[in-house]
């Protein structure tokens, strides 16, 4: 007993190290390279999904935006890796994934300075920084990784890029 407390044992919490098993039949040895990439442009906001109502049924649907940004992604992917079209199978990660993102938006027009023009600084404003990520992760699902879950490691980072520098999105994915 610690400080009127009973100690348990982290054994059961812990678990020990996961096994090719504990991430089902298809798990393979990790053999994908880390593979990087840069998406051009303003980083676009997943969007909540649209409402189709038809009779008693509803359909949901991306909206347009979101799909457009989610096709860049893709074709960045497509270039970065050498490819025309979505890889087979085999060449998509199947374990567990390390993702590092890097969020750059524009300098605005308000912050330019002559003297000192004004640097990268942290950004805490909209859009927020997981529904750029979730618009990233729908992009790389099926190219990088059979599905979104398979990411048990990220880090992301949003700016306001610096007064000469275009914004962009810097993509890191490392099999573990």
């Amino acid at each position: 007993m610690i400080n009127g407390f009973r100690r348990r044992s982290t054994k059961s919490i812990r678990g020990g190290s996961p096994t090719p098993t504990s991430y089902g039949s298809d798990y393979k040895a990790s053999t994908m390279p880390a593979i990087k990439f840069r998406v051009p442009g303003d980083p676009r906001p997943q969007q909540r999904a649209g409402l189709n109502r038809r009779g008693a049924g509803a359909t949901f649907f991306d909206r347009n935006a979101s799909r457009q940004y989610k096709d860049v992604v893709k074709q960045t992917i497509e270039k970065s890796i050498g490819l025309s079209g979505p890889p087979p199978v085999p060449a998509i990660a199947s374990g567990p994934v390390s993702v590092s993102i890097v969020i750059v938006h524009r300098c605005p027009k308000s912050s330019f300075r002559k003297k000192t023009p004004a640097p990268r600084r942290w950004r805490a404003l909209t859009p927020d920084i997981d529904n750029v990520t979730k618009s990233i992760f729908d992009g790389c699902t099926g190219y990088l990784w059979r599905d979104d879950r398979q990411v048990v490691k990220l880090d992301v980072e949003q700016y306001t890029g610096a007064q000469d520098e275009q914004p962009h999105v810097l993509v890191e994915v490392d099999s573990l």
